[in-house]
């Protein structure tokens, strides 16, 4: 059926198409193609033209003069340059040339015949009609009004001279002259306007072809209805692999992969205007693969429904964010075995350690009192190693969010006493002040107290590390709902350039065996993140050679005793529900 459907077309559509169809190969571009075109399409109105007239002529007026002959030698010389332009290369060259040549040929002629019968009013209306057809029919393919110009002058003035030339016309030469002049000018205006349209296309055109030429993502269109390629730009033909040519025999569905063909289509048929498929695979032509994004829209080129496909080329991103998985996954495995580590660490060192800290207790008191210094370095340093691995599991808790807050309400002056009493006497020991400031209006904080004991003796015991003479201060103070816990020393301070490090991990200013303070650099690492566990935030200060001071903030953390008091336990319940 759809092989009979071109012979079942009228005979005018099907010569159109006959007479729009270029060669059986490509000629050229397609501007020229369309000039072409237009050419052969004027060609046959001039025939056209010449025979209708004639015939309509002869019919209205048997006594005109007409020669049938001229119409004819016309008609067939319009015909045989279009029949010419099928086969000789040459004739497709110069058809402008001959088509110019030819209009003005058919223009004289107009003109012949209509002084020939004196200007009669038939004759006149012809040539108003004939003069402005063909010259419209000529701009059609003109990128420039000079060539219309140029054959409006000729007519009119050719036409002026045989009509004034005349004794007695039928029509008054100025009436005629005035419309001929009229309608030319009126052609000459929209032509040039189409000109001026033309031009702006083309050079919109070109700067459209500029930018997908020179564009680094893929772009090409499809046929809506057979997702058959019908352009590409470089871009996309390097990044896929094939040649131009051989991609415009192909469709869609030869270049995706699996899963990817379903996506396409479905995005393809969508009613919308627009889609989009992200992180999607394209198969080059040499087999292997790459990640796409696909930015999809319906538009209208050449008069047809086609689909406009911008892609995008991820697979760099894409193989990055495959190795941050990796990284993620290795990082933490690694987590998972130092907690594992760290867990049999508890046991396996904790357990003999604790051991050796109990014999030596009382071996103290066993050994002689000359060896007995022996025996208490023995417990020093085994106290020294209990702390590190403190240290070390209390960050492993820390770094596995297994740490739970038990809130409670404290009375924070007589919490931060108690806490502070053991380094108070350690201070006092080394002849430094310690010192604690109130504020003036007692007050109570919503917290965890073991929290708050831990912030404490980590700080205290980075500030006895480091000060030698002054003094050491804990200041309390409370700025509205935010509690502030400072602690100040009059130590050996932080410089400037290791101000930044303070809270990481296993970092100290001073490194290596040289290194004058013992630590494991992880107080203050687990003080930080102790802190944010709470919700608050920690800074320091410090002046090298005058001191340091850490200010812990905790937002909305005042609270009053009865509203935040503990509930009470189920015993207690139980008795209070019997009083009443």
């Amino acid at each position: 059926m759809t092989d009979s459907l071109p012979h079942r077309l009228p005979l005018v559509p099907r010569l159109l198409r006959f007479l729009g169809r270029p060669t059986m190969q490509r000629l050229g571009t397609e501007e020229e193609q369309r000039e072409l075109r237009v050419y052969r399409l004027l060609c046959l109105l001039a025939a056209v033209l010449m025979l209708a007239f004639g015939v309509a002529y002869q019919w209205s007026d048997t006594t005109a003069q007409d020669p049938l002959l001229y119409r004819v030698l016309l008609a067939g010389m319009a015909l045989s340059i279009i029949g010419s332009s099928y086969g000789h290369a040459k004739v497709r060259q110069h058809f402008g040339f001959l088509v110019l040549m030819l209009l003005y040929v058919t223009t004289i002629h107009f003109i012949h015949v209509a002084a020939l019968n004196n200007f009669a009013p038939q004759y006149t209306v012809g040539l108003l009609f004939a003069v402005p057809g063909l010259g419209v029919g000529y701009s059609a393919s003109l990128r420039r009004i000079t060539p219309l110009i140029w054959y409006f002058i000729f007519t009119v003035v050719l036409a002026s001279m045989a009509c004034y030339t005349l004794p007695n016309p039928e029509t008054a030469p100025a009436v005629f002259i005035g419309s001929l002049s009229s309608i030319s000018l009126a052609v000459f205006m929209v032509a040039n306007a189409w000109i001026d349209a033309q031009k702006n296309y083309r050079a919109s055109q070109e700067r459209y072809q500029a930018v997908v030429e020179q564009a680094s993502d893929g772009i090409y269109l499809l046929d809506a209805e057979t997702l058959r390629f019908l352009d590409a730009n470089p871009a996309y033909l390097e990044m896929s692999g094939y040649r131009r040519e051989e991609l415009l025999g192909l469709t869609v569905q030869d270049l995706v992969v699996d899963e990817l063909e379903t996506a396409v289509d479905a995005g393809l048929s969508d009613s919308e205007e627009h889609a989009h498929l992200t992180g999607w695979r394209l198969r080059r032509k040499d087999g292997s693969e790459i990640f796409v994004d696909f930015r999809i829209d319906h538009i209208r080129y050449e008069g047809r429904e086609v689909l406009s496909v911008v892609v995008h080329d991820i697979t760099q991103r894409r193989q990055f964010e495959e190795r941050l998985i990796a990284a993620k996954e290795r990082a933490e495995e690694i987590a998972r075995f130092k907690t594992t580590l760290l867990t049999n660490m508890n046991h396996e060192i904790r357990t003999p350690l604790s051991g050796i800290l109990g014999c030596t207790a009382v071996l103290k008191e066993e050994v002689p009192t000359e060896q007995r210094e022996l025996v208490e370095l023995i417990e020093e340093s085994g106290k020294r190693l209990f702390g590190n691995l403190d240290a070390v599991l209390e960050l492993a808790t820390l770094d596995a969010n297994s740490k739970q807050l038990a809130l409670t309400t404290l009375d924070v002056e007589r919490e931060v006493e108690m806490a502070v009493a053991p380094w108070r006497q350690q201070a006092e020991a080394a002849g430094l002040s310690f010192l604690i400031e109130k504020p003036e209006t007692p007050f109570h904080i919503q917290f965890d107290a073991s929290i708050l004991r831990r912030i404490l003796n980590h700080l205290l015991d980075n500030a006895l590390k480091f000060t030698r003479r002054g003094h050491i201060a804990v200041r309390l103070a409370a700025v509205g709902d935010d509690f502030r816990l400072r602690v100040d020393d009059t130590g050996v301070g932080i410089s400037d350039d290791f101000l930044p490090y303070v809270f990481e991990e296993f970092k100290q200013e001073s490194e290596g065996a040289s290194r004058h303070y013992e630590g494991n650099g992880l107080g203050l690492a687990i003080t930080r993140r102790l802190v944010q566990l709470h919700g608050g935030e920690i800074r320091v200060e410090s002046w090298k050679g005058r001191g340091t001071t850490f200010i812990a903030t905790f937002p909305d953390a005042i609270c009053t005793p009865e509203a935040q008091a503990p509930l009470a336990s189920p015993l207690q319940q139980i008795l209070l529900s019997a009083q009443g």
